[in-house]
């Protein structure tokens, strides 16, 4: 497995972790900010990489062929049974841990 692969995946879990244990501590504006902020660099992120590219179809294909694939084979309504199957294995009493699971799948 590549390093940076193995990167992504370890600080997307400590990530996780971290805003698991202490999303209950931090006020509701603070996480607003930070998931506005987060929001709006992966935003960036992506247009940067989009003016960057020099050939924009393979993407277009991509997000074609992704979607169709998504809608085929249900994975909306599979991933958010996931979510919702983990929340009560981990006893997770927030009720947005399956969207915040399943934006990070989206994301990451």
């Amino acid at each position: 497995m590549p390093l940076g692969t193995l990167a992504n995946i370890l600080t997307v879990l400590l990530g996780g972790a971290l805003g698991l244990l202490l999303n209950r501590r931090l006020p509701d504006k603070f996480r607003a900010i930070v998931f506005q902020g987060v929001g709006l660099i992966t935003l960036a992120l992506g247009a940067h990489m989009v003016l960057a590219a020099t050939d924009i179809l393979p993407a277009v294909i991509s997000v074609l062929l992704g979607g169709v694939i998504g809608v085929a084979f249900d994975l909306d309504r599979r991933i958010n049974r996931l979510g919702d199957s983990l929340k009560t294995r981990l006893r997770v009493r927030d009720p947005r841990f399956t969207e915040g699971l399943v934006t990070a799948f989206l994301v990451f």
